[in-house]
């Protein structure tokens, strides 16, 4: 999804576009503003207009899935 993520940026950048790419993350334990950053470059992402946002309770995360997305989600750890 990240890799989509990239492209659909490079075609809002061509079309001089005033929108942001806000991805989350799902894994609050790892995912800490570095992680984030290196897994963000490893696919491209131009960071003046994508923010990967952490730092969420798991419960958050789980609440936000279901009520937003009609998907369940819970930690394996």
């Amino acid at each position: 999804m990240t890799a989509n993520m990239a492209k659909l940026q490079e075609k809002m950048n061509e079309l001089d576009s005033d929108v942001s790419v806000v991805s989350f993350s799902v894994d609050p334990k790892n995912d800490n503003s570095a992680a984030l950053k290196e897994y963000g470059n490893k696919f491209g992402a131009d960071f003046s207009n994508r923010h990967f946002l952490s730092r969420y309770l798991q419960e958050e995360i789980q609440e936000f899935a279901k009520t937003s997305f009609k998907a369940l989600v819970q930690s394996t750890l």
